[in-house]
């Protein structure tokens, strides 16, 4: 991944987030489990095996109040699952890529 003039900056706002995980995109495997909604890079997601993990190793399914959807977040070199009770706000930021970052080579699975 390059950071590129046409690279944008966003900021996103998760208001109830109450379980994620994060790692290195070239950690990321084929995960036949993985059902994803439309999306460039932020997808709602109805079925993961960080879903299964969360609701058979934690509480969470039995004492979280109210339904909760799971995200995918797809960043340039991270990938983050997480559960929330709201949509994450998204806002694109009015700032220039910076270019002086140096970013791995790295890939998806998925």
């Amino acid at each position: 991944v390059k950071v590129e003039a046409h690279s944008r900056i966003a900021e996103i706002t998760f208001a109830d987030a109450f379980a994620f995980f994060g790692y290195y995109e070239s950690y990321d495997a084929a995960e036949p489990d993985l059902k994803k909604g439309a999306g460039r890079f932020l997808f709602n997601t109805e079925a993961s095996s960080f879903r299964k993990f969360a609701e058979k190793s934690t509480t969470v399914a039995q004492l979280h109040e109210g339904p909760y959807q799971e995200f995918l977040l797809w960043c340039e070199d991270r990938v983050f699952h997480v559960l929330s009770s709201k949509v994450p706000k998204v806002v694109v930021l009015q700032e220039n890529p910076d270019y002086k970052i140096e970013r791995t080579n790295t890939w998806s699975a998925n």
